[in-house]
């Protein structure tokens, strides 16, 4: 009986390090990374200069662009309203306001 067992844990060590081994050989990392999706025509953040160096931003200069209104949804004690905010080429970030009707 433990012989079996011993055989059914060797196959077991087996089967689990081949696996290991073929997927460590994936092709998805050897392929570069996309570009950025931005714009090439989109000139409002030319004179943006970032500071990579600290994550202050007394060294920065960001120009935020207008923010863009998605939707508004309207619940019997709450709004919801998409809105789209960015600051830098290629990189705009979804904000989602959900707001008491109780507040203006």
């Amino acid at each position: 009986m433990s012989n079996c067992l011993l055989f059914k844990f060797i196959g077991a060590v087996a089967l689990a390090n081949a696996l290991l081994l073929l997927s460590g050989a994936s092709t998805a990392q050897f392929l570069p990374a996309s570009p950025l999706a931005a714009d090439p025509a989109d000139h409002r953040f030319q004179d943006v200069r970032e500071d990579w160096t600290s994550p202050a931003l007394t060294n920065s200069h960001l120009l935020p662009a207008r923010p863009l209104a998605g939707f508004v949804v309207e619940k019997p004690q709450y709004t919801v309203e998409l809105l789209q905010v960015q600051w830098r080429s290629g990189d705009p970030i979804d904000l989602y306001v959900m707001k008491p009707k109780s507040q203006k």
